[in-house]
């Protein structure tokens, strides 16, 4: 069955109180939202839309929206402001579709401008979440400060750049460089940015030439799930398969070299990842699989796409009681694997 957790903290790990004295959350769909006990009871509705893309990419902050919560939670919403917030998500143990491995964080970040909404027969909690600070620990806009020397690798400048920032921060991200050894400077890099969406432009912009490879499309940084993520699909990482009962409908084009991928709500899979698409939608061994004479498979049977691709953005979209397919889904944009990107 579907399954989610909400846990909110302050910025010292504690629980904060509604207007009653209360804890507001954990929320959790496996158990009782009045004692944490584990029950099949009926869980709280929320919706969720949670995108995450490269930093280049203006993909925005996610909204969750916690329905059926008391007012004295609405009345304290603004003191969720800044708050630390992780989101759990994917499938519980029960149904076909449920896979226990791929449930884990789906969102991790902290809260900017929460309110409570009354309307008609709906209380909400409405909570927009950015999955990095905006400010630091006094207040004040992060900047990054890249200075590297010529002959010196990108790897290391954009570590020692990130690490200064972050790292020395509340927050405190995991920082992981996994980009091609050869990026070297051939001159030196001095420059100050107002943001991590910034620093990732300038290296889109620049990186795609330094190497000499056609195909290479340069580096990519992604904020999600507390960790900064540097990328540019060198490090030859094992690809994780998704399987035909995985997907829902057909992957579909977005525009040239980049494709959809609609699955089940999954959390194991992130922007920079390699994936596998199979030939065929039923496999061979299904007591579904029904082929002709010489054991060949009708075109309906087969994926629009197969083969392996790059996850270059991807989307949470939750709603927990829509008993559509729909309600409860990974959006993923991905673009194929390239030969010389990954030969290091």
């Amino acid at each position: 069955m579907r399954y989610y957790r909400i846990e909110i903290t302050d910025e010292k790990g504690k629980r904060i109180k509604d207007a009653a004295g209360n804890d507001i959350g954990p929320w959790d769909s496996d158990k009782n939202p009045l004692n944490e006990s584990t029950r099949p009871g009926a869980p709280l509705q929320i919706t969720l839309d949670a995108p995450t893309f490269g930093s280049d990419m203006l993909a925005g902050g996610a909204m969750l929206t916690v329905f059926g919560l008391p007012v004295s939670v609405l009345r304290q919403a603004v003191n969720l402001h800044l708050a630390h917030i992780t989101v759990y998500g994917g499938f519980s143990a029960g149904l076909p579709l449920a896979n226990p491995p791929r449930k884990g964080i789906l969102l991790k970040g902290q809260i900017y401008g929460p309110y409570g909404n009354w309307q008609g027969v709906h209380q909400t909690l409405n909570l927009p979440v950015w999955p990095s600070n905006i400010i630091d620990d006094v207040g004040k806009p992060f900047t990054i400060t890249m200075d590297g020397r010529q002959g010196d690798k990108l790897s290391d400048v954009i570590l020692r750049a990130l690490q200064v920032t972050y790292q020395n921060s509340a927050q405190k991200l995991e920082i992981n460089v996994n980009i091609h050894q050869n990026l070297v400077l051939y001159e030196d890099w001095k420059a100050i940015f107002r943001s991590i969406f910034e620093m990732s432009q300038m290296l889109k912009r620049v990186t795609p030439g330094m190497l000499g490879q056609r195909t290479y499309s340069g580096v990519n940084i992604a904020v999600q799930k507390n960790k900064i993520n540097v990328f540019d699909g060198s490090d030859g990482k094992q690809a994780k398969p998704i399987q035909a009962r995985d997907l829902i409908g057909q992957p579909t084009w977005l525009e040239p070299q980049r494709i959809s991928i609609k699955t089940s709500m999954r959390a194991d899979i992130e922007v920079g990842d390699w994936i596998t698409l199979p030939f065929d939608a039923i496999g061979e061994n299904s007591i579904l699989a029904v082929g002709n004479q010489m054991g060949q498979y009708s075109e309906k049977q087969r994926l629009s796409f197969s083969g392996t691709y790059e996850v270059m953005g991807m989307r949470h979209i939750g709603d927990y009681y829509n008993v559509s397919e729909d309600g409860w889904v990974t959006v993923f944009e991905a673009v194929p694997r390239l030969k010389d990107v990954v030969d290091r």
